[in-house]
């Protein structure tokens, strides 16, 4: 894992450019969507409590796989739960 100074350095160089109107305009809307989720992970890994979205849209799929029948384990893979 990267170092928390790593992690805030790239964090502040993303959420500066999204924040500056100038370079904002270089960015083409289809990645700007990307560009948004990126620093919204960053934020949830920093433990940011000014944005939420990421945190909210991961217990959204965690939900979602679990009604399905899914669950993450601490591998890291989906394994079916048992019925």
């Amino acid at each position: 894992m990267r170092c928390r100074v790593e992690i805030q350095r790239a964090h502040d160089l993303l959420t500066g450019i999204l924040l500056d109107p100038r370079l904002r305009a270089a960015i083409s809307p289809s990645d700007m969507q990307w560009a948004i989720a990126r620093a919204d992970v960053l934020c949830w890994v920093l433990l940011h409590d000014h944005n939420e979205r990421f945190a909210q849209e991961l217990a959204a799929i965690e939900t979602l796989l679990q009604d399905t029948g899914f669950q993450l384990v601490d591998s890291g893979k989906l394994q079916r739960t048992p019925t």
